[in-house]
């Protein structure tokens, strides 16, 4: 099953193909009469299609450095979050956090900062005009060339409308069950009474 949020998958395929790309110009530029001019002209647009890429994905994704400042967000942070990039450029994540147990984040710290491994997860969060959603989170922590953590991507899907959806589904399920248990009672009581009067 293809789980919402898993973006970063895609932004860290693109970042690679870009690092190759960069790589395979500069080379080409040291070892033939191409100019300078030229190949920076082709980085250019590389980096471009990078960033339309980034810039163009549903789910929201941020990158921060190693204390959680957001160092970069896509305009799908924007529009989930109801902030604007003067709110989300340097503050935390927690701008529009905060609204899960301690636990739940002490978790997630443990996670991706000292396990350095991928985090996934249902969040709840507020939005700037105060209204709750939930989504489901991926965090990755970044790792450079010798092993350093440098920082984190984070992926958001909202996943609200599908969590009201299972909840109504839920609660018509409980129910069903309750009136189903409720007839077997009522035949029980009609069937005793019947058996009494015969």
């Amino acid at each position: 099953e293809d789980r919402p949020g898993e973006t970063w998958v895609v932004f860290l395929g693109l970042g690679t193909v870009l690092s190759f790309v960069i790589y395979a110009l500069v080379f080409s530029m040291t070892t033939s009469g191409r100019s300078a001019e030229l190949m920076a002209r082709d980085i250019v647009g590389d980096l471009m299609k990078y960033k339309k890429a980034i810039n163009s994905l549903d789910s929201h994704l941020v990158i921060t450095d190693i204390d959680g400042k957001v160092v970069f967000a896509n305009p799908a942070v924007y529009s989930l979050t109801g902030y604007n990039k003067e709110d989300v450029i340097g503050n935390n994540p927690s701008l529009w956090g905060r609204q899960m147990s301690r636990e739940f984040y002490k978790n997630m710290w443990e996670t991706i900062k000292t396990k350095r491994e991928v985090f996934k997860g249902e969040v709840t969060n507020r939005r700037k005009n105060g209204s709750l959603y939930t989504a489901y989170a991926v965090i990755s922590p970044i790792i450079d060339e010798s092993g350093g953590l440098i920082g984190f991507v984070g992926s958001e899907t909202d996943i609200t409308d599908r969590k009201q959806l299972e909840d109504e589904q839920k609660r018509m399920n409980e129910l069903m069950v309750g009136r189903e248990l409720a007839m077997i009672e009522l035949k029980k009581k009609i069937t005793k009474i019947e058996t009494n009067h015969v």
